[in-house]
């Protein structure tokens, strides 16, 4: 049996099959083994999670994802229920890219999109990336019809869009304003405003969803994470990070590529500017703290549409393409199969997000005996996927709160019995076990469970000036965020307020403050907490937490700042 390819076509014992049947059949039924025989990712297992609690907002993410993953559980259960709408979306975003380019070598086109690793390797997967990708794709459809015609369709369609790129990830704002920095002479159109109007008013059940819980989105992207010091290293892994997802193995030629093009008209302008943009603000953000490759996934539509018609006109580097494809392609293969399949030698103790979870699931279904399990991490996102027994998580008062701060779980779990697992040896946990996974995990029993994560405490002054060495006062006051009765004084004994003091956004010193929460004490009343300042002059960041000697300490204030001189 002889087989040519060429171009447009696959020549199979002289029948000719158009090239693209063939490529967008194979990829579709890729996807979805990938998708049915893959255990889901810690973020997956997450937003499936979040999917059973369907609402306008969350804590981390818009509700896009959320949504998706709940259509597609209703009509297939399981793991590639979970992710079969993004499979879906993974074929059509790359029809979309094939319909704005029309490429004349279908050949160099399929290559091209096989190569790129966030399309052959993530598209799978039920991420919030996807979904942008995808309404990204649809944005510059609709985009370039609309500066060749100014419809009303049009413009309703494209503030239709932008909601919908909003609702997907709030980096979707980015790709809208880079596209009219692009070209402004947008703002003169009215049909423009009908567009911006529409897509305001699709987002009005997202903002008062955000009003009714205190913007706490905007507080945790911006205001809920430690300060870190730039480090250099953040800025080269994020552009190693961007070469790879480009590639794996062409991804410095796709970027060359698409930003060596010189862009013709405004769509092309558009394009440029946003895959630039994109690029250059999170480029600028490692300064500030560290950026994920993935942050920038949406990017990838301009790079593939710019790359390639760069590529199409300079055969010679076509070439390169090619030549790379087959050491490309074998990569792609060997990490989609190490997802399904644990393949490695154990010997490599990899650490990995893929394998044996459902086993360890059940691991910890018996350590907790039907009781509650409290994790002290996000492993608890593949308990909940893979366990029907009641689980929750303590937010780390080195980290953030989480989803988990927002729902009553917390509050149900009060005076029961439960199990405290964590990675690490805590007074109270008291027997360990060596998991599936390799790793070790300890555990205890808390006969009456006592938490405070749902205790706000608000300080007057959220800048704190001091000598070095000096005692500060400054007053705060608690606050229950719960129409249930807290429990602070039972037998005698009640939480106090733990202070921890952070540099560079590393723990510095944690101390147990003489002040104690008890019926005594009015909600809501300010009271003065006494603590020392740092010996050393510097910077530094504080955090309240609400605590007793059993539980470790939870997140229950906003970061306080603290200059030492």
């Amino acid at each position: 049996m002889q087989i040519i390819i060429s171009m447009k076509y696959i020549a199979i014992s002289g029948f000719n099959v158009p090239l693209k049947f063939v490529f967008y059949g194979c990829w579709l039924a890729f996807g979805i083994i990938q998708a049915t025989w893959t255990d889901l990712f810690h973020d997956e297992a997450f937003y499936w999670f979040c999917a059973q609690k369907l609402s306008w907002g969350y804590l981390e993410q818009p509700p896009m994802v959320n949504f998706l993953i709940y259509m597609g559980n209703l009509f297939i259960p399981g793991d590639l229920g979970t992710r079969i709408i993004f499979v879906l979306l993974n074929v059509f975003s790359i029809y979309l890219l094939e319909k704005i380019l029309k490429p004349a070598n279908f050949l160099l086109f399929a290559v091209i999109v096989s190569s790129v690793a966030i399309l052959s390797i993530g598209g799978f997967m039920a991420m919030c990336d996807n979904a942008l990708i995808f309404f990204t794709a649809t944005f510059f459809l609709l985009y370039r019809r609309y500066l060749n015609e100014d419809s009303i369709l049009l413009a309703l369609l494209l503030g239709i869009n932008a909601a919908a790129m909003l609702y997907s990830k709030h980096y979707g704002l980015l790709i809208i304003f880079f596209v009219l920095a692009s070209n402004i002479s947008l703002l003169k159109r009215k049909s423009f405003y009908l567009s911006i109007g529409l897509s305001m008013v699709l987002l009005v059940p997202a903002v008062f969803w955000q009003y009714d819980h205190g913007f706490v989105s905007l507080r945790y992207h911006l205001f809920d994470s430690l300060s870190q010091p730039f480090e250099i290293t953040n800025m080269i892994d994020f552009i190693i990070g961007q070469i790879l997802i480009a590639g794996p193995i062409t991804g410095a030629l796709f970027l060359f590529a698409s930003i060596r093009h010189n862009a013709k008209g405004k769509f092309e302008s558009g394009l440029k500017y946003t895959l630039v943009g994109m690029f250059g603000f999170f480029l600028l953000a490692t300064f500030q703290f560290k950026v994920m490759p993935h942050w920038t996934s949406s990017a990838v539509i301009p790079m593939v549409l710019l790359a390639y018609t760069y590529l199409d006109s300079k055969k010679q580097l076509a070439k390169w393409v090619f030549y790379l494809f087959p050491i490309n392609i074998l990569l792609v293969v060997a990490i989609r199969l190490y997802f399904m399949v644990d393949i490695l030698p154990p010997s490599w103790a990899l650490n990995t997000d893929y394998h044996k979870w459902e086993v360890w699931a059940k691991e910890m279904d018996r350590v907790g005996d039907s009781k509650p399990l409290i994790f002290l991490d996000d492993d608890i996102v593949k308990y909940n996927y893979y366990s029907n027994n009641v689980a929750y998580v303590l937010s780390d008062i080195s980290g953030r709160t989480t989803q988990y701060d927002l729902w009553d779980t917390e509050q149900d779990l009060q005076g029961k019995q439960v199990v405290l697992i964590s990675k690490n040896k805590l007074s109270i946990t008291t027997d360990s076990i060596n998991s599936v996974l390799g790793r070790k995990y300890f555990y205890g029993t808390i006969e009456n469970f006592k938490s405070y994560s749902n205790v706000k405490i608000a300080s007057k002054d959220q800048e704190l000036s001091a000598r070095a060495g000096e005692a500060i006062a400054f007053p705060i006051r608690w606050i229950v965020e719960s129409d249930i009765a807290q429990d602070f004084d039972e037998n005698g004994t009640a939480p106090h307020v733990g202070v921890h003091i952070f540099s560079k956004g590393e723990l510095l010193v944690s101390i147990s403050s003489d002040l104690q929460i008890n019926r005594a004490m009015n909600d809501g009343e300010w009271i003065d907490l006494n603590i020392q300042a740092p010996d050393e002059p510097g910077f530094y960041e504080i955090r309240l937490s609400v605590s007793d000697d059993m539980m470790p300490p939870t997140i229950n204030s906003n970061i306080i700042e603290l200059q030492v001189k």
